[in-house]
């Protein structure tokens, strides 16, 4: 049975996005946004890491600057590692689409990022 893994979340980058490329020469684009919840009168933040890889993550790198507003489609992803014999885990999302609020246009379309972009 196939499950449906979509997110959206909307926020302001906290800061500028940070470029690696990958020893394939694929470039993967990090970044976390921080979303305000509002409850029972109480304001929260929450973050959010992010991930983008391939082309796309080469074309929004100019414009992930820290305070930008963004929507952030895609899915959750759980990286999982070892470390000193400690065992770590983090829920990432794998952004298939960036938006960036106040912009006269959004970022090219994510579409162009295929599931064999993302190293695992």
């Amino acid at each position: 049975m196939s499950f449906t893994n979509i997110i959206a979340v909307d926020g302001n980058l906290v800061r500028d996005g940070e470029v690696k490329f990958l020893p394939s020469g694929s470039c993967v684009l990090n970044f976390t946004i921080a979303h305000n919840t509002k409850y029972n009168e109480k304001e929260e933040v929450h973050y959010f890491d992010c991930a983008v890889f391939g082309k796309y993550a080469e074309i929004l790198t100019p414009e992930m600057s820290k305070g930008r507003g963004v929507l952030v489609v895609g899915k959750l992803q759980q990286r999982r590692w070892e470390k000193d014999g400690k065992k770590y885990s983090a829920i990432q999302i794998f952004a298939t689409q960036v938006m960036f609020a106040g912009a006269s246009k959004a970022a090219p379309a994510a579409n162009a990022v295929a599931d064999d972009d993302i190293p695992f």
